[in-house]
């Protein structure tokens, strides 16, 4: 009597088993057929040395600055990286150019006047709009954000959304972008899935699209003017502090 309990009670446990394993395939295969893999941190992943633009794009129209003329707006930022430094040279919209160099995580801004001054962006943080053209840009994507594959001028993204919406690809079908309906699109990023180098970001109010070019075959030299600069900060850093006897 023991015995056919037992065996009845293995025989159900076996089943159950085996039910909890065919469910588990049968979701592997809807995955599989779904076309939908799951991006690998970290989800942007920009070279040590790498040359590149980023073309900036608002969805309004520019809007008068307080003076009565245009307000000057980002439009490209054209970018030089090699080990820890990178230079920006910013064109604006008014035609004018300035260049930002980063070196570690300062960062040096040569202003109108002729002045350079550094920003701690350890300390700081970046103090103005202007994007760093890194992948601080994207530090919001997430696995909890990722919405499935998508696809922008035949390149195949991985696609996150701040506010995310139901799969994109549930259907198996990956959702198709352009520049316009990115441009129309708040808070997406598009990453290439081969190369995890970013496609396209909208930020909610302003549009980056990512150009890549070939790989400088030579490191970045800071001008002397950021030079001098630099070595005036590093005399500032670890000069000596001065310890007072007065009570």
């Amino acid at each position: 009597m023991n015995r056919l309990i037992v065996n009845s009670v293995m025989r159900k446990w076996i089943q159950l088993v085996l039910l909890c394993l065919a469910i588990g395939l049968h979701s592997v295969a809807q995955a599989a057929d779904s076309g939908e893999a799951a991006p690998a941190t970290p989800f942007v992943r920009f070279p040590k040395r790498a040359a590149y633009t980023v073309v900036v794009i608002l969805p309004q129209k520019i809007k008068p600055a307080a003076s009565g003329g245009q307000e000057k707006i980002l439009v490209k930022v054209d970018v030089t990286k090699t080990a820890e430094m990178k230079r920006c040279v910013s064109t604006w919209s008014d035609g004018s150019v300035t260049e930002n160099w980063f070196v570690g995580d300062l960062k040096m801004v040569l202003n109108g006047g002729g002045n350079i001054f550094a920003i701690n962006l350890k300390i700081l943080g970046n103090t103005d709009s202007s994007p760093r053209s890194d992948a601080s840009d994207f530090a919001w994507l997430a696995q909890s954000n990722y919405a499935g594959i998508a696809s922008f001028q035949n390149t195949q993204c991985y696609c996150f959304q701040k506010n995310r919406n139901p799969k994109l690809d549930q259907n198996g079908v990956p959702l198709k972008y352009s520049a316009n309906t990115i441009a129309g699109s708040p808070g997406v990023a598009l990453i290439d899935m081969q190369t995890y180098l970013p496609v396209a970001m909208n930020d909610g109010i302003r549009t980056f699209f990512y150009r890549f070019s070939e790989t400088p075959d030579h490191d970045l030299q800071l001008p002397s003017y950021y030079e001098s600069e630099m070595t005036r900060i590093h005399k500032q850093t670890e000069a000596p502090r001065r310890i007072s006897n007065e009570p």
